[in-house]
């Protein structure tokens, strides 16, 4: 193993982030912008750009009456704040345009804080290799820098927080974790990694303790100063058991992103992770050395391997599984310190990420985007102009494209089929056994059950009921605009 190398100069480091920018701008330039705009189907884009604009004109939301059968219109948890926050001052400023220019923005913005913390550790050229390259070869992780989320944020204070460890920096320990705190749910992201880099790297030294105060310090201020505390712990925590797949509620039917994957597309989506992690393990030294810098590539190890065990619960944990896995690369390469390391992890990384990476891309250059958010906007404007009635939503992602498009009107339930099965577990089984066409008086039940003066409903078994009872139900028109999706109005009792 060959001595440290110099720092590279500040202009050489410079360069090289002008050249992962570059890489990024491409990116969004071509998949993002329009008339791409990978994740226009993405119901949570319309949702958080509905509260945006419910923020512009209220102010701080402490309800949401839209959303009443989940008891929002009584008490709102909000659970994203300080992303909130940030659309809310990007929408002051251009528009909702601003506020779509945060996903390319804070994308690539992560992309550079990773540059930033290898170019320190291994060459400026290899810190660009891994910190475009690694993302850019994972579809379920590029996909997920590319839709208006607050996890983007959360990512980026995520990164923050791995630099603040390696770089040993305790007050970007704290500001990492508070403003994480401020802006997701996931509070015990940063919990783990604290827990990790204590046991791994700070508890052995001297004083080992006060980072890890200066970092759970940080978390707990960001928990409690949250204008939305203790909610914010709550949402947590329930979105911790969605992830996990507790108390799922009965025949829901959840995001891609919360359904299992099979052995294959587990395979496909994280194959390298596993022969990376491999292959760092065989390595004598690792397991045998115990200096600074051996003790900053187990505790990346660490956390890559958690991290990536998690991803084959929820794929979200990639989300954080990728960027630590982009540092455990660079600090496994700058630790051997032979060029020919380079090329035997990219190849394996082109060969396992490569072929599901060159089918998203295919896919999203070749499909249009946007079908089935355009089926739903547009059966929504076939709704009268009529303030404050009530939409009955057969899918639970339709009270988005509501919330953005009628705020004006009252629906059903928003971001989660769970949320009404914990509100109301009653209406949540009526729901069901309306949306599949099984109800004896579909009107009866939606006029006493949910007070609805429309339907909005792409469920065939729904649809065909009321097309079939034309003396309960009015069809308020329907054209190919609309795909499936049938609006119609229910006849008072």
């Amino acid at each position: 193993m060959n001595p440290p190398r110099r720092d590279p100069s500040l202009s050489v480091r410079m360069l090289g982030m002008a050249f992962a920018s570059a890489v990024m701008a491409a990116y969004y330039w071509l998949l993002f912008l329009p008339p791409r705009l990978v994740g226009s189907n993405d119901p949570d884009r319309y949702y958080h750009l509905g509260i945006t604009r419910l923020m512009s004109e209220h102010g701080l939301l402490r309800t949401l009456p839209q959303a009443e059968d989940i008891g929002w219109a009584k008490h709102f948890p909000e659970k994203e704040f300080l992303f909130h926050a940030l659309t809310w001052f990007a929408d002051r400023l251009g528009g909702l345009d601003a506020v779509m220019l945060l996903v390319p923005l804070l994308g690539t913005a992560i992309v550079l804080v990773l540059y930033w913390t290898l170019s320190r550790v291994c060459r400026p050229w290899q810190a660009m290799l891994f910190s475009t390259l690694i993302p850019l070869a994972y579809s379920a992780f590029i996909f997920r820098l590319t839709i208006l989320r607050p996890h983007l944020l959360a990512i980026l204070f995520f990164v923050l927080l791995l630099l603040a460890i390696l770089r040993r920096r305790n007050w970007l320990l704290a500001i990492a974790c508070a403003g994480f705190a401020l802006s997701y749910h996931a509070f015990y992201i940063p919990m783990l990694v604290l827990a990790l880099a204590y046991f791994l790297k700070w508890r052995p030294e001297s004083k080992g303790w006060r980072p890890l105060a200066w970092g759970l310090g940080g978390l707990v201020a960001g928990l409690v100063v949250n204008p939305y505390f203790p909610d914010n712990i709550i949402m947590g925590v329930i979105h911790l058991g969605i992830a996990m797949g507790s108390d799922a509620p009965p025949a829901a039917e959840f995001g891609t992103e919360i359904q299992h994957l099979t052995g294959g597309q587990l395979f496909a989506a994280l194959g390298f992770n596993f022969f990376l992690l491999a292959v760092v393990a065989s390595q004598r030294w690792f397991r045998q050395e115990s200096d600074a810098r051996g003790a900053d590539l187990r505790l990346l190890f660490a956390l890559t391997l958690v991290l990536t065990l998690l991803s084959l619960k929820s794929i979200r944990a990639t989300e954080y599984a990728i960027p630590s896995l982009v540092l455990l690369v660079g600090y496994f390469v700058q630790r051997v310190d032979r060029p020919w390391w380079t090329a035997a992890l990219i190849g394996p990384l082109l060969i396992l990420q490569g072929t599901t990476a060159f089918q998203y891309y295919s896919r999203m250059w070749t499909e249009p985007q946007g079908r089935n958010a355009g089926w739903f906007l547009s059966a929504i404007s076939a709704l009268p102009p009529t303030p404050g009635k009530k939409v009955y939503t057969c899918q639970w992602d339709a009270g988005a494209y509501l919330l953005f498009a009628r705020p004006d009107l009252r629906f059903v339930d928003l971001l989660d089929p769970t949320f009404l099965w914990q509100a109301a577990p009653d209406k949540y089984l009526v729901r069901q056994r309306l949306n599949r066409g099984g109800s004896a008086h579909p009107q009866a039940e939606l006029r006493r059950t949910f007070h609805a003066d429309y339907v909005l409903c792409g469920s065939p078994g729904l649809n065909s009921q009321m097309q079939s009872d034309p003396g309960h139900f009015r069809e308020l028109g329907h054209d190919e605009s609309m795909g499936a999706v049938r609006v119609f109005e229910v006849a008072p009792e």
